[in-house]
């Protein structure tokens, strides 16, 4: 048994009663101490001989995490998805609701509410909020997550939409704004995710090796690599003038500028549903079209698991009327 003295964490006070912290749900200092001398007197009136409960609601956890995982989650990407996850089930889940009474039902409320968006949506929704609620254990909230081996949606695998290779050139020349033009360029021709292009700065590029290396900072996949340049990319870096620091494409301060600038050429270009991230499709496209294997296809792409990379086994119609030439014609009479 155990008493420890309020104390903040973020703009909140706690205390801890038998090693679990406990909120003062305020930010005043004054407060918060009467609040505390409240819990210590029922604290000892426990010791006394009378039941104890003080229950954390679901309401306390919620913002006791945000202000914690606003300094200490590192990855932003991560940050921004758990605290999405967090937002959709206060959407269902009542504040005042006991934590200890969390269950897999919450997050079929969470699925029946967003039953609107996309298996792979949802499945994000449920991944990150059992990684919000692994907190709570760590933190002796809770005993086990609530979340805890429940059934994601089955997602459907779709084959990847993509310029087709005799297109691309055509497709490019039509973008009459040359920086806009250059930035596509780079999209189609390294393959790089949004993040990753729009981050990639002047000393990550290697131009006596042709390589050019991408930051976990930056990278979807979280991991530090170096990719070789494909010489159409490297013309682009080229054509930019090349500098010695800085951000490469630094005309655009938002990666969402990116995105707006390749749907309004895809859609002009007769392509209206493609988007950004097909062009990192027609790149991988573009490796297979040419008998590039899986496993250099996802090495080529960032790819940590092979799965990943199992959308792009599909052959293409080129492919197919390639593989048709190879059967000699017969002169049959018809």
């Amino acid at each position: 048994m155990s008493l420890r003295d309020p104390f903040k964490r973020g703009e909140n006070w706690y205390c801890e009663v038998n090693r679990k912290r406990v909120s003062l749900k305020t930010k005043d200092k004054t407060e918060a101490m009467a609040r505390f001398r409240e819990i210590r007197k029922r604290y000892y009136e426990h010791l006394a001989g009378a039941p104890l409960v003080i229950e954390m609601t679901f309401g306390d956890f919620a913002d006791e995490y945000e202000h914690w995982a606003e300094d200490a989650v590192e990855s932003r990407k991560t940050l921004s998805a758990n605290l999405l996850a967090l937002h959709k089930l206060l959407a269902v889940v009542p504040r005042s609701l006991p934590l200890s009474a969390l269950s897999k039902k919450h997050l079929d409320l969470l699925v029946a509410k967003n039953k609107g968006c996309k298996p792979v949506s949802i499945n994000n929704y449920i991944r990150h909020a059992s990684a919000v609620m692994n907190k709570a254990v760590d933190w002796n909230y809770l005993k086990t997550n609530p979340f805890h081996g429940y059934k994601k949606l089955k997602e459907r695998k779709e084959l990847p939409l993509f310029i087709p290779s005799e297109e691309i050139a055509a497709f490019l020349e039509r973008i009459t704004d040359i920086d806009e033009r250059r930035l596509l360029t780079a999209y189609i021709f390294s393959g790089r995710r949004r993040s990753e292009l729009w981050g990639l700065r002047w000393e990550n590029i290697n131009f006596e090796k042709d390589m050019y290396y991408i930051s976990a900072s930056t990278s979807k996949s979280n991991l530090s690599r170096w990719y070789p340049l494909h010489p159409t990319f490297k013309a682009v870096l080229v054509a930019l003038g090349i500098k010695k620091k800085g951000r490469i494409f630094d005309k655009w301060q938002h990666p969402d500028s990116i995105t707006h600038i390749a749907k309004a050429a895809l859609v002009a270009g007769g392509y209206p549903e493609l988007s950004l991230h097909k062009l990192r499709h027609t790149f991988a496209t573009l490796l297979k079209d040419h008998g590039v294997d899986l496993d250099t296809i996802g090495a080529l792409l960032g790819h940590t698991d092979r799965q990943a990379t199992e959308i792009y086994a599909h052959i293409t119609v080129r492919r197919q009327r390639s593989a048709l030439s190879v059967i000699p014609c017969q002169n049959i009479s018809l």
